[in-house]
């Protein structure tokens, strides 16, 4: 049962609609200062988000913004078994124009911070690890990539498919044993934020976890790229392990967060692209499938039995 009236908060300020939202949330700008995120249980359209925007609430709640200062300045958050709002303080959006190498190294110096910070003690209780495929998920994906690819005959080798399939739980268990960080599970450009120094800050929590560093650089650049960019691999890690050293003096393993991103892509493309690419042109498949094929010809993963 609701028990703050948006309604009433909203005529006494002046609030702009911003966003209703993919999922159903309502995003409103109030007083041009604020950001305030409402989430009705029984307006989101799959119900299941909801416990993502209850677990953001709870991440904000549980981090010290002092010691993680890449997080949003959050004014109050209410919580009720139906009923989410979260008011904090509005930023700028970084915005694709803005990106230059010196922006890119802030992001990355962010991303380290993150990586760093001491997880929540509710993120490790509740944390699901990677798990390995069954035999019906391999099999969809085989059927659904081999499926893409016939629609441009003759054009694809359907090698690479089998090759990954018979190795996919190997390369997923490797994966899973990397490290144990705060990760903020959705990390692009469209979740950055500059503060009033210009520094970026790390909105929408809802997928924060537990997992590989990796995982998020991955994505980052996958998403990256497909915006226009073009970044390497190599340069991003650069730039991360540059962010680390300055922030910690910690010295990573830059080859074992080049696997583990070639991993992450691997899995991530494997299990999912075939479910968008039906119909796309032979250039966005050919840019999909054959970074998929270059990874798993490349070697990077240490040799199991399924292999």
């Amino acid at each position: 049962m609701m028990y703050f009236s948006i309604d009433n908060y909203l005529c006494e300020h002046k609030a702009e609609k911003i966003n209703i939202g993919m999922s159903g949330a309502d995003v409103y700008v109030i007083d041009n200062t604020y950001i305030l995120k409402h989430i009705v249980l029984n307006k989101l359209k799959n119900r299941e988000l909801f416990f993502s925007y209850k677990k953001e609430a709870q991440f904000y709640q549980a981090v010290d913004i002092k010691n993680l200062n890449c997080l949003p300045e959050v004014i109050s958050i209410k919580e009720s078994d139906d009923e989410i709002i979260i008011l904090m303080k509005k930023y700028r959006m970084v915005g694709h124009a803005n990106v230059n190498q010196t922006v890119l190294s802030k992001i990355m110096k962010a991303l380290a911070m993150v990586h760093h910070y001491q997880p929540p003690e509710f993120l490790l209780q509740n944390r699901s690890d990677l798990m390995p495929l069954t035999d019906e998920q391999i099999i969809n994906c085989i059927n659904g990539w081999k499926c893409v690819l016939s629609e441009h005959k003759g054009l694809f080798d359907e090698k690479p498919i089998d090759k990954i399939a018979a190795s996919i739980n190997s390369i997923v268990l490797w994966h899973a044993s990397g490290e144990d960080n705060l990760i903020h599970g959705d990390f692009h450009l469209n979740n950055l934020l500059f503060d009033d120094e210009e520094e970026i800050v790390i909105c929408d929590w809802q997928n924060v976890s537990i997992g590989d560093p990796s995982n998020d650089l991955s994505f980052f650049l996958s998403r990256f790229n497909a915006d226009g960019f073009n970044i390497s691999e190599r340069v991003l890690i650069g730039l991360y392990s540059k962010a680390v050293y300055e922030l910690y003096g910690k010295t990573i393993d830059s080859d074992a967060i080049y696997s583990h991103m070639a991993a992450n892509t691997l899995i991530t493309s494997f299990l999912y692209w075939h479910e968008y690419l039906h119909g796309a042109s032979e250039e966005r498949v050919k840019k999909v499938y054959e970074k998929m094929a270059q990874i798993i010809s490349d070697d990077l993963f240490p040799r199991t039995d399924g292999f």
